[in-house]
Formats: structure tokens, C-alpha cells, sequence
């Protein structure tokens, strides 16, 4: 049994589980008394006696957890990992799991999603952390690996920080389970009543709507158990003001849903719900004492169970005198009756007169809650985390933001009752009001059966604080952190939070929030400051992988600079798929479909050492750490291009990495791109360490290489290379490929003549003196009749002149010196424009413009020329919103 001792605890023994709560209790009390904790960044709004009542430290604190320092002490000294490439293959897992589906929360990573990047990172032991855990799915999959590793979870939430732990809170399975059986019992003894309803109805596969001033057809005193109630908004017509149920005005089993037109019962105008007015009604709140207005609504429609099957009726006089007498009755155990505050998600229910978190239920729903919730708090402590999970899981389902899939109904298909709108607090017009004692019936079977270990540890706290552990001591990092706006979890997690009585501190919330001031700009900052945290926790040459779902391309954006002003190197961006969308994904105008995996690593001391003499030597180091971190084959295949071994990716790591850093760069493009091909081998326009290219090269021979699809110019540039590799052509052999080639051009990009591209990096044999060793080696090979000529015949020459070819690399630097002088031209065009806005830029010329302004420290001429681009082109082009993001910040912008 879990209680039974002896148990040892961080190097600690004790007799038994409950002496080494005591002992860990004592030691957190006195640290919250101590100076110093109560102000790390984002300590909870709440009472000590909560906070303690909460926890089970070690393994969570309901505040920032002071013993992290002595989880990592045992594995700082762990010998160095052996070196791993990222983990660069699609991950596609579904969500059909017991223990994923135990626990609902606003996002979440399917777990055995994260053990195939835990699998790959960390070996058995390892220190993992995930500064963004949410509902705790990192803790879970360190908890299932047969070999487990140890995870540190934290959150700003003290809801999400008190999920994580109960999910994976170690327990004795036979014990548990029989004190939720209890439990889910003693409640269906107590509150069964308030659920019950004379059987009366018809078969619930019967959807046909029925007259709501008809009886019901049945006669039996028989009574059936409620599984929900449907409930539907009042509103009054603009032309007669008479009332209508609108659940009865404009429900249709014809056209499946709620008709946008309908008549009005009384009148017969027809009516559309934006023309109608709602109707209010004014009680007495027996919790506040004050008189409450809210949207009256009225009960439309039962669904019961009885002798093993289900039937609807119409609510009849016994059901409203039922719902009445729960309404009016005292709910003796304590409830959360706080204010809903001014939030960005807050206005939907205030709307409708929901102001206070008692509000989102119905009274008999809250009476079921609040007696299992007194159950959870005052049970022992072996048992409690089952019981809380019980009621956190079950909690959302008892709300009145449940909806009726009003199509999912008429249809028969599916479930009918929709959760809480995704993101939302939202309260539908139809909304379902389900049976809490259903529920937990349901639920109880899988509170059980969750993870269970002694190796995950929780905090409560924000991710910009991670001062309780020391420098390097963390082995790998996973997290999904917040997507900008999309969730505004401090709204979000008002009802739970308002239940454990404790509130996250908003001022480190890494979100995009009108109600809390903070904007795109605000958001980066403090998610770099995250990052940094997680860069100085973490060892050298260890890995983080950032999950992210965001539709807009300017939080992505941010989010890879977050990262790489904190210090971290993006190595891919691969796909982590989930199989079920959420409302969002599934019909937002814009929305992605799929979510995406970055993974970075933190450099290894001797790269930012090398760093500090600002030399080309260091430059070189960064590319040979950052070659030697990249994957070889890319997941497609073995000749599939990995776009970040081409040279210009590579350049423009380079660049950022002094860029981010505020360094100077040490090398012109034509520098780099001749020293690129002097040190590493080349191969398909990617370049390699030599024992790397050693294993492409074996993997590539019996491949054909993958085709560079044009978008921009830089694709362009790569298409162009490509295929002069392989053949030296004469333009209008080459132009109608070009053509055929081309994709959808981006709107902002500046279309570029191939010609252009072909005298800006590439070369041309007029005939003038031997052909170049490329046409010699290329024509000697593939035309039979030139074999064994010499480079200066006049017949080869014949065949090679006017052919464009691939410079060699000293004439592919001279060639870059040339364009960038171009481009450089171009960009002093676009300071001197008087024009507002670029609609059409040229990106490269941009790009060049801005590198020169960086090295000259003129940072006030890349902001004013980024203030002319538009902001969507902006945000699409890494490299432009580097070096915006970075001038602004050293001229103080932020």
C-alpha cells in the first residue's frame, strides 16, 4: 500500500507515507512564513491554509515548489549525453486513450505523442521539464515509459498545476476505487431526487418535435432518472412583445438545426434572433443576498432513463415544480460565490447576467458539487487526489455552458451535448443542463486508473522563475505553451480555480489580452523570458521541443524569436498530428489544421565562448555545432532536401545567432558562402560534416533528388542551382521549366525575372577561351560525339557557349558581392520612398538592407523601413521580424 513505510523521499527514509508528508508540510510552511518565496513570479492569489491544504510537497506544491533544487541534485553529475540529432519524423497519435480521455482541459498533447520525443531525447532517469504543463500530459507520459523518467511540471494555473499532480499522484488502486464508489454513492443517495421525473415520455429515438402545449402522451406513475434537461432562452418579439421560448420558435427537424427565420407564435411576423429582445427576470441571489437579473430561460425538453432505456418528454408541472423547489433549496456545504472579473472571454456570460461563479450552474448541480467537493477536501490524503480529479474532470459537464448539437439531435448521429464552446464562456441560447450523478458514475471508473509515480514533481508558479533549480541541471525540455490570444487560460480557469480557492497571478501571463494591456510585442517578451529560463536550467547540447497550434503567422513568428533571443538554436519544425479538431481548428477562417513541433537545442559552451571574440573562427563554430545537430536524411526520404543545410539557411543562422546575441557578424554573405564551400562538403545544394556526408552519401544511391518548389526568391535561387547542377542550359531551354515551376508567389514579394536571377548568381560561357571546367565535365559525359575533347575545341565550344552554369565557389562569392552591392541599391530606394506602405518589396534586397543597417548599428533605419512593410509579409519572413524585433528592442520599443 502507498501509507505503508518505510518510503524514502529525496534521499530521505521515513516509517511511513503520511511522516513524509508531515515532515515535507512542516518544511513548506516555514518556507512560506520565510521571506522569498512568496515572491517568485507568479505565487498564487490565495490564503497559506489553502495553499498547504493543497499540496503534497514534494511532489506539488499549490505554490512555487522550493524542493525542485533537491529533485535535480542527484543527476547534475550525470555523465554527458551521447550527441542526438532532433527528432525530425511526423508524430501522429489519436486521442482514443483511457488515460488521455480521463481529463478534459483547453489544449492538450496526447502523451504517447510525447514519448516518442522523450524515447529520443532522454534515457531512463533523465530530468525532463515542462514549464507550460497544462493539464500535466508530460508528467503522464515520463510516468507510463517502462523505463520512467523525472518530470517537473509547472503552471500559472493553480487548476492546470492541481490536475497535473492528480493525474499521475501515486495510489493504491483497490483503495481508491473504493472510496469514489462511496463517494459517487453517498451523493446518488442524497441528491437522486432532484433528478427524477415521471415517466411519461416517448422513445428518445423518436426526434420529432412536439407541440409544448400538448400533453404527454404517456400515463404511467413509473418514474425514470434525468439524464439532462434542455433548457432554452426567452426572448420577446419587436412587434407584438410577447414572449417566445426560442427552443420552441425556431428548432426545425426538417432542416436538422435552428432556423436563422422563423414566425412569431403569437403574431406571425417573422423574426430573426439578432431583431429579437431578450427577456430578463429579477430574484433574490441567495448567496450574495442582492437581488440578480438574468436571462430567463425555461426548461424544453427531458431525456430520462427508465428500465434500461431512454425517453424524452415536454417538462411538465411536476418537472417545474421540481426545478423550482432545487432552485429555492440551502446548499449547506461551501461553494465558490466569487465575482467574474473583466476578462477577455468574461462578456458572453455577463451578457446574460452570469456575474459570479455560482451563476454557471443550476442550483441542484451545485449542490451535488459542492457536497462531493467537501467530500475531496476533508478525505485522507491517500485518497483526496482521486477524489479532487473526480470533481475537476466531472466539473465541466455540469455547467451551463453545455450546448445541444442541435444537428447531431434531429440526425441521431454522434453525441448531443456539446462541452463548453473551445476557449469560450460561452452560454448558448439551447444550452443542456446534464445530470451530475450521471456523470460521475461514468467518470469514476476512470479516476482510478490514471498514472500513478513517485518520480513527477509540481509547482504552481510562472514559467519566467525557474530560480528554484540551478544552471544545467535539467536534461530536456517539453512544452506547449500558450498560443498568443487563442486561450485565455486565467478566464478560462476561473470555475476550478474558484473551487480550490486559490487564483493565478495574471501579471506573468505569456498571452496577447486587451483586458490585461498586453500585445504581440508584450507576449514575446514574456515568453523570451521563459525561454531563458528554460536555456539556463537546461545542460549544453540538450534539446526542447516547443509544441504550437496557432492560425496567425505573427505569433509564430514570435514565438521563434522568443527562442532565439533566449539563447536556443531552431534545428526543424516537424508535425505533431492529433486526429480530432477542436471547434476552432475544425471551422475558424484561417485555421491550421495541425499542430507543429519545434525543436532547438542549447549550444555547447565552446560555441558561445567562440562567440566573444566576434571572429570568423566563431562563425565557423556555430556552423559546425549547428551542422553537426542537424539531421542528415530528411523523413521524406533520403534525397528530400533538409532546407536547413542549404546555404542560405545556413547563412541566415549564422546571422541571427550573432543578430540575437548582439553581436557583430564576422562574415559578408560572399564570405560565408566561399568559406562554406571550402570547409564542408556540398551535396544536392545541402552541406555536411564529412562523416555526415559519408552516410548521405550511401543513403542517396539508389534515390532520385527532391524537387525545390518555387515560392520566393530564395526558392527561386535554389530551383535555378538545382537544375544547372544537373544540366548547364541556355535560357530558353531553361525558361519555360522556370515557368512550369512556379508556385503561388507571395503578394508582398517583388516578382523577379529569371534572367536576373541567372546574371545576379549565376554564370554564362560566351565562347570566349576554353569552356569552364563545369560545361566540359557536364558535355564531355552526356554527348558522345564531344567525348575526349578538349576544353577548347571549337566543337564543344560550340556546344557550350551561351549555356548558364554554376560558378565555383571564389566565382560564386565575387557573383555575391555584386548582387548584394544591387541589393543594397534597391534597399536605399525603399528608405528614400516617400511611400507609406511597400505593397511590393523585393525580400532579398530587404534583407541585405537591413544586415547593413544591423552592422552599422543603424537600428532607426531598419525600424522606419519595417514600418513600410506590411505586417503580414513582416510576420511571414523570419529573418525581416529578426532583425525589426531586435532594432526595436535596442532602441528601447517594446
Amino acid at each position: 500500500p502507498v501509507e505503508a513505510g518505510p518510503v524514502e523521499c529525496l534521499g530521505l527514509t521515513f516509517e511511513s507515507d503520511e511522516a513524509r508528508r508531515a515532515h515535507f508540510l512542516a518544511a513548506l510552511r516555514a518556507k512560506l512564513a520565510a521571506p522569498g518565496l512568496r515572491e517568485a513570479a507568479g505565487f498564487p492569489r490565495g490564503a497559506d491554509a489553502t495553499i498547504l491544504h493543497l499540496s503534497d510537497p514534494p511532489y506539488y506544491t499549490a505554490c512555487p515548489n522550493p524542493f525542485w533544487a533537491d529533485v535535480v541534485g542527484a543527476s547534475s553529475a550525470a555523465p554527458p549525453a551521447r550527441p542526438r540529432a532532433p527528432f525530425v519524423a511526423d508524430v501522429e497519435v489519436g486521442k482514443n486513450d483511457r488515460i488521455y480521455n480521463a481529463h478534459s482541459y483547453h489544449t492538450k498533447v496526447p502523451h504517447r505523442a510525447i514519448q516518442r520525443y522523450l524515447l529520443h531525447y532522454t534515457e531512463p532517469g533523465d530530468v525532463v521539464l515542462d514549464p507550460f504543463c497544462g493539464a500535466g500530459m508530460t508528467g503522464v507520459a515520463c510516468a507510463e515509459l517502462d523505463e520512467p523518467r523525472r518530470a517537473l511540471l509547472c503552471d500559472l494555473s493553480p487548476a492546470a498545476a492541481n490536475i497535473a499532480f492528480n493525474y499521475v499522484a501515486r495510489k493504491e488502486r483497490a483503495l481508491v476505487a473504493a472510496a469514489l464508489a462511496s463517494a459517487v454513492q453517498s451523493l446518488r443517495d442524497r441528491f437522486a431526487w432532484m433528478y427524477r421525473t415521471r415517466h411519461t415520455g416517448w422513445p428518445s429515438a423518436d426526434r420529432r418535435l412536439r407541440d409544448p402545449s400538448a400533453p404527454n402522451p404517456g400515463s404511467s406513475s413509473d418514474r425514470g432518472d434525468i439524464e439532462f434537461t434542455v433548457w432554452s432562452d426567452v426572448f420577446a418579439c419587436p412587434h407584438c412583445g410577447r414572449e417566445l421560448v426560442y427552443w420552441h420558435a425556431a428548432a426545425s427537424s426538417a432542416t436538422a438545426g435552428l432556423r436563422d427565420q422563423f414566425p412569431c407564435p403569437s403574431c406571425q411576423v417573422t423574426l430573426d434572433k439578432r431583431r429579437l429582445e431578450r427577456a430578463w427576470e429579477t430574484a433574490l441571489d441567495p448567496a450574495t443576498g442582492q437581488p440578480r437579473r438574468a436571462a430567463k430561460r425555461r426548461p424544453v425538453l427531458i431525456q430520462y432513463r427508465h428500465a434500461g432505456k431512454t425517453f424524452h418528454k415536454l417538462p411538465d408541472d411536476e418537472d417545474l415544480a421540481l426545478a423550482r423547489a432545487t432552485e429555492e433549496a440551502a446548499i449547506p456545504e461551501w461553494h465558490p460565490t466569487a465575482p467574474l472579473h473583466d476578462g477577455d472571454k468574461t462578456s458572453d456570460p455577463k451578457s446574460v447576467g452570469i456575474t459570479h461563479a455560482h451563476h454557471f450552474f443550476t442550483r441542484r448541480n451545485l449542490a451535488v458539487l459542492a457536497a462531493l467537493w467537501a467530500t475531496a477536501t476533508r478525505e485522507r490524503p491517500a485518497v483526496r487526489p482521486a477524489l479532487q480529479f473526480l470533481f475537476t474532470s466531472t466539473m465541466p459537464w455540469a455547467t451551463r455552458m453545455n450546448r445541444l448539437l442541435v444537428s447531431n439531435f434531429f440526425k441521431k448521429r454522434g453525441g448531443v451535448i456539446g462541452q463548453t464552446l473551445s476557449g469560450t464562456l460561452y452560454v448558448s441560447s439551447v444550452s443542456i443542463e446534464t445530470n451530475p450523478l450521471y456523470r460521475l458514475a461514468l467518470r469514476e471508473r476512470s479516476a482510478a486508473f490514471t498514472a500513478s509515480s513517485d518520480r513527477v514533481f509540481v509547482s504552481t508558479q510562472s514559467a519566467t522563475d525557474l530560480s528554484a533549480l540551478p544552471d544545467d541541471s535539467v536534461d530536456y525540455v517539453f512544452t506547449d505553451p500558450p498560443f498568443g490570444h487563442n486561450l485565455v487560460y486565467s478566464d478560462l480557469n476561473f470555475l476550478w480555480e474558484g473551487w480550490l480557492g486559490l487564483r493565478a497571478d495574471t501579471t506573468a501571463e505569456a498571452i496577447i489580452s486587451g483586458a490585461q494591456g498586453k500585445s504581440l510585442r508584450a507576449y514575446e517578451a514574456l515568453m523570451s523570458r521563459a525561454f531563458a529560463e528554460c536555456l539556463r536550467v537546461l545542460k549544453p547540447g540538450r534539446w526542447i521541443t516547443v509544441e504550437f497550434h496557432n492560425s496567425k503567422n505573427a505569433v509564430w513568428r514570435a514565438i521563434q524569436q522568443a527562442l532565439g533571443s533566449a539563447g536556443f538554436v531552431v534545428a526543424s519544425v516537424s508535425v505533431l498530428s492529433k486526429t480530432h479538431g477542436t471547434f476552432n481548428q475544425v471551422t475558424a477562417a484561417g485555421a491550421v489544421s495541425k499542430d507543429l513541433a519545434i525543436s532547438a537545442y542549447k549550444p555547447r559552451a565552446v560555441v558561445t565562448a567562440a562567440l566573444t571574440g566576434a571572429s570568423p573562427e566563431a562563425a565557423w563554430t556555430f556552423v559546425r555545432e549547428h551542422l553537426r545537430a542537424l539531421p542528415v536524411l530528411a523523413p521524406e526520404g533520403p534525397r528530400a532536401i533538409v532546407i536547413e543545410r542549404t546555404p542560405q539557411l545556413l547563412l541566415d543562422r549564422m546571422i541571427a545567432f550573432h543578430v540575437q546575441r548582439g553581436a557583430r557578424v564576422p562574415l559578408s554573405a560572399a564570405e560565408f558562402l566561399q568559406g562554406l564551400a571550402r570547409r564542408f562538403p556540398a551535396r544536392d545544394g545541402m552541406h555536411f560534416l564529412d562523416e555526415q556526408a559519408a552516410v548521405y552519401d550511401h543513403a542517396r544511391a539508389s534515390s532520385s533528388p527532391q524537387r525545390v518548389i518555387i515560392h520566393d526568391e530564395a526558392t527561386a535561387i535554389a530551383w535555378v542551382r538545382q537544375q544547372l547542377q544537373d544540366a548547364p542550359r541556355r535560357f530558353q531551354e531553361l525558361q519555360p521549366l522556370f515557368m512550369g515551376a512556379l508556385q503561388a508567389w507571395a503578394r508582398h514579394e517583388a516578382t523577379i525575372e529569371l534572367r536576373l536571377l541567372l546574371e545576379q548568381c549565376f554564370l554564362r560561357y560566351d565562347g570566349r577561351g576554353p569552356a569552364p571546367s563545369q560545361l566540359h565535365r557536364y558535355l564531355s559525359a552526356e554527348v558522345a560525339e564531344l567525348r575526349g575533347l578538349d576544353p577548347d575545341d571549337p566543337r564543344l565550344v560550340a556546344a557550350a557557349r551561351d549555356r548558364w552554369y554554376v560558378p565555383d565557389p571564389a566565382q560564386r562569392a565575387d557573383l555575391e558581392r555584386l548582387r548584394e552591392r544591387a541589393l543594397l541599391r534597391e534597399f536605399a530606394e525603399y528608405q528614400a520612398s516617400g511611400r507609406r506602405t511597400l505593397k511590393v518589396f523585393r525580400a532579398e534586397a530587404v534583407r541585405a538592407g537591413f544586415k547593413a543597417c544591423w552592422q552599422a548599428r543603424a537600428y532607426q533605419e531598419i525600424v522606419a523601413v519595417a514600418d513600410k512593410l506590411p505586417a503580414a509579409a513582416l510576420a511571414d519572413d523570419e529573418a525581416l521580424f529578426m532583425y525589426s524585433d531586435n532594432a526595436r528592442t535596442r532602441l528601447g520599443d517594446g
